[in-house]
């Protein structure tokens, strides 16, 4: 039953932001020379290294959990219904994040919209997946990792300023980096398993999604670098949100 129960929690959706409010004073802070989705103009800065959960001491990580979930073919159902669940949710999530922001700043919403067409994909080809093997395509039966997240963050319906800017991205980026350690655990756990056909169409269409989720991690890690940059006290705001929100997604994840 644990291993179930992971199984619904293991993905979590990228925009982790509900209740940030509908505010209207977000500032225009635009990274120098970021005009298009996905194109890495920006240099990141000192002290902004991206970093991904590890393994706690005693645990299964996430290589051994996934190797014996790629071996109960009940289970790897379970595992990626959560995924195209989430990678839904997780649209609607932004788009939460792209309403509060209210057109400003514009390259932010823009790159905000192509996120949730990228969540949207990954979410059908998810869906065709299951639906091609036969499986059923239904809401989570018990409460997803992104319930208990979205209990222990309150923005407290606080306008969209600064502080809550860089809140909100810090959210997104430690999430994004907990599916990437999901997708990468699981497409290695299957490169292992027998090749059945069933086991390749599900890890070539893992390894579609990976590469979008891997760039969306180093999407919110520029922004974080750009905010963070503006001045000495800009870092450690920065610095404190991320250390504040990795530990409230690791609470979630753990909970």
């Amino acid at each position: 039953m644990e291993q179930c129960r992971q199984a619904l929690v293991v993905q979590p959706p990228i925009g982790a932001v509900a209740g940030i409010g509908d505010g209207t004073k977000a500032k225009c802070l635009t990274p120098t020379g970021c005009t298009r989705y996905r194109t890495p103009l920006i240099h990141r800065t000192p002290g902004m290294a991206v970093t991904y959960p590890r393994k706690i001491l005693n645990s299964v990580s996430p290589r051994q959990m996934m190797a014996e979930v790629v071996k109960q073919r009940s289970l790897q159902v379970l595992f990626l219904n959560s995924y195209r669940f989430n990678e839904q949710r997780s649209c609607q999530e932004l788009t939460v994040l792209i309403e509060a922001l209210n057109g400003k700043p514009r390259e932010l919403v823009r790159e905000l919209s192509h996120h949730v067409q990228d969540e949207a994909r990954h979410a059908a080809w998810l869906t065709d997946l299951l639906v091609e093997m036969g499986e059923e395509i239904a809401n989570l039966r018990s409460g997803s990792y992104i319930d208990q997240l979205n209990r222990l963050i309150d923005f407290g319906g606080e306008a969209m300023d600064e502080d809550t800017l860089i809140a909100a991205l810090a959210v997104i980026n430690a999430t994004e980096k907990r599916g990437c350690q999901a997708f990468s655990a699981h497409i290695a756990a299957l490169r292992q398993a027998p090749a059945s056909d069933e086991n390749i169409r599900i890890r070539e269409t893992l390894e579609k999604i990976l590469p979008e989720e891997a760039a969306h991690v180093r999407w919110g890690s520029r922004w974080l670098g750009y905010l963070a940059s503006q001045s000495t006290e800009h870092r450690q705001r920065v610095n404190a949100a991320k250390r504040k929100y990795a530990m409230i997604e690791h609470a979630a994840f753990e909970a």
